[in-house]
């Protein structure tokens, strides 16, 4: 499942593939964040520093 991460101070927004991923590369405590994404079932998470948004990916598939 992807993952937008977006820096509050710099606005820079980022792109993960993956949560740990995001969370090894942005020094976030991963089992933080699994709890939030995973067991809370959220799709948002905000602190002041930064907010993480989890979107699903379209792909186009082979029925075309």
């Amino acid at each position: 499942m992807p993952y937008i991460h977006i820096n509050k101070e710099t606005d820079q927004h980022r792109l993960f593939g993956s949560l740990p991923t995001m969370c090894k590369q942005c020094d976030i405590n991963y089992s933080s964040m699994q709890y939030q994404f995973g067991r809370l079932q959220k799709a948002k998470f905000e602190t002041e520093d930064f907010k993480i948004v989890k979107v699903e990916l379209e792909r186009n598939g082979s029925n075309a």
